[in-house]
């Protein structure tokens, strides 16, 4: 080594003659060999049992030894002091920051085979390798790629501690890498190594990996003023791979106010017009796991930080990411207060919470289970009008049900003063917008009429009543049906979810009687649908059976007469229900007599 050092010589840089990839392939072998002692071919009992497994024996006899190595090498020992073999370690660094070139440096790396080894062997001197090979000058991702990849043949068996203490040095090395593919490709390779830690069956691999989390975590700019935000990337990559291994201890690891560090720098950093998507969606990605094992008031934390950011769309979503029924969401009711109600109402009131109406009803749903929380909420003189605009806004229909019902609830409740206004909102301006929405089978649309012939006397005002009210809904209804159903599927379909909604409450024995006299001057109407499309006149006729008080009888033959092919399951009921087969009898025709004098 002295020799190659010297470098006054007029040869120049001896080190060059080590760049003989011949060589290497050798080389590695002995760089990566523990150069222990194999086996003891010849010496006394006591030899046989302490020299193997060292570098180095002394005996207390001076008595001949033969031994083998573990580079397979034999050498034979007269006075039987066994010396520690010289490594070629040194050499080989001497020779990799020699290259004058990538092509050269890739020759040599290209050499390494790690197969047959010893593993606790290997990974700290690999780490050794790496630390030398980072700082050459030609070091990029693609010699870093060289380096890991001879690791993926290496059985990584029984080697806890060591594979801890390598992915300890990769967090240490990580944030001095200064070029986003290598930060990377190592943020990858650090993620590979922890699955494998995962899958050791010694040291307790669980309470290491927790150790690694805690680690990460002080290893934030959160925690530490030299930290580095891409370990929140790291945690972004590893949730997930602990939630699907069932690892719920480290995830419970993760320091709460290094989270709230993180959406807060996000939070600011975007408000100065930082391009944050990455760390937007490793932050929602780890709110998606952290909230679902939390004691934490999460959602308390976001809803502070609401007004001080209601013009980024972003805090709405951290708080979406953030709603865990039994842990997060659980904790934010329990331990509601009425300034928090307060709060939460400026909140949702302001125009960005428009986009995400379903996540805070999901919220509203849950707080007014909570009985204080409930009456506060109700009591609120604009708590209605929030709802109100909230469904002037929303098209989702399973989102508008949502917010009818709980609408209706507010209305009917006796903590609110409102419940007029809410019914004019149902007749005046929320009508042809609720009439044009397709709620499938789902429609509210009977809840609302429900509601209206609930209202008391002593809320009606002079020349109005509950039953005008539910009437004039209906005139609405039938008049918009009128003016907009012209081929139009969408409508039509929307109008037949209204319709079967009214005739799935009409058959309940408390509300017949009302429902009847209600609907029974709109017959015109409900007759004049039958000659639309194959739905809107399914929901027509179900509905004209329940009003007329139709027998099954009746209404297949109704249903036969308009050549109705959308009555699929119910007409295959009605006709098995017939008393003969078609072809034996007389065809019934819905205004015979019978039918007429029952009407």
């Amino acid at each position: 080594m002295e020799c190659i050092r010297y470098t006054e010589s007029k040869l120049g840089d001896l080190r060059q003659y080590l760049i003989e990839p011949r060589c290497f392939e050798s080389l590695w072998r002995l760089y990566f060999d523990p150069l222990i002692i194999k086996s003891v071919l010849q010496g006394d009992a006591l030899a046989h049992k302490e020299a193997l497994g060292q570098t180095a024996y002394r005996p207390l006899s001076k008595h001949e030894i033969h031994v083998q190595w573990t580079d397979e090498r034999k050498d034979k020992y007269i006075d039987g002091m066994i010396t520690k073999r010289e490594r070629v370690n040194g050499l080989v660094h001497e020779a990799l920051s020699a290259c004058r070139n990538k092509e050269e440096l890739v020759l040599l790396l290209s050499k390494i085979q790690l197969i047959l080894i010893n593993v606790k062997y290997v990974l700290p001197t690999w780490m050794s390798l790496f630390r030398h090979v980072m700082g050459l000058q030609h070091f990029d991702v693609g010699v870093m790629e060289l380096l890991f990849e001879p690791l993926q043949n290496v059985d990584m068996i029984d080697c806890a501690t060591e594979l801890n203490q390598l992915i300890l040095d990769l967090f240490e090395l990580w944030p001095q890498l200064k070029h986003e593919d290598q930060m990377f490709y190592i943020r990858n390779q650090i993620v590979q190594l922890i699955r494998n830690l995962m899958l050791q069956t010694t040291n307790n691999p669980n309470e290491l990996v927790e150790g690694l989390i805690k680690r990460i975590c002080a290893s934030t700019t959160a925690k530490n003023i030299n930290g580095h935000i891409d370990f929140f990337l790291l945690l972004n990559d590893l949730l997930p791979l602990f939630y699907k291994s069932n690892a719920i201890e480290p995830i419970k690891k993760i320091d709460n106010e290094a989270i709230l560090y993180y959406a807060d720098d996000i939070l600011e950093k975007r408000a100065k017009s930082h391009s944050m998507n990455e760390h937007c969606n490793a932050l929602l990605t780890i709110l998606k796991y952290v909230t679902m094992h939390t004691h934490d008031n999460y959602l308390k934390y976001w809803f502070d930080r609401v007004l001080h950011h209601q013009y980024d769309e972003f805090i709405f979503q951290i708080i979406a990411h953030s709603i865990y029924p039994s842990s997060t969401l659980a904790t934010y009711v329990r331990r509601m207060t009425d300034e928090q109600i307060n709060q939460f109402l400026k909140c949702i009131e302001i125009p960005i919470a428009l986009e995400f109406i379903s996540v805070l009803l999901t919220i509203i749903e849950a707080l007014v289970k909570n009985t204080q929380v409930h009456i506060v909420l109700f009591q609120c003189d604009h708590f209605h009008q929030i709802l109100q605009n909230w469904l002037m806004s929303e098209i989702s229909p399973s989102t508008v049900i949502r917010l009818v019902i709980l609408l209706l609830d507010v209305a009917s409740s006796k903590y609110n003063q409102h419940v007029l206004e809410i019914a004019d909102f149902f007749v005046g301006d929320y009508a042809s917008r609720f009439f044009s929405i397709d709620f499938d089978d789902q429609s509210p649309f009977a809840n609302i009429i429900v509601f209206m012939l609930s209202i008391s006397n002593d809320d009606q005002t002079i020349g109005s009543s509950s039953s005008d009210r539910a009437e004039l809904l209906l005139k609405s209804f039938f008049s918009y049906t009128e003016n907009k159903i012209d081929n139009d599927d969408n409508i039509n379909n929307s109008f037949s979810s209204h319709l079967l909604s009214l005739s799935k409450e009409i058959v309940k024995p408390q509300l017949r009687v009302k429902f009847v006299i209600l609907l029974s001057p709109f017959i015109p109407e409900l007759m004049g649908l039958l000659g639309q499309t194959n739905r809107l006149k399914y929901a027509s006729i179900k509905l004209l059976g329940e009003i007329l008080e139709l027998s099954e009888k009746e209404r297949f033959s109704l249903a036969e007469n308009i050549h109705d092919d959308s009555i699929n399951e119910d007409s295959t009921t009605l006709s098995n229900n017939a008393q003969q087969p078609r072809q034996q009898q007389e065809q019934t025709f819905f205004f015979s007599p019978e039918a007429v004098n029952k009407s």
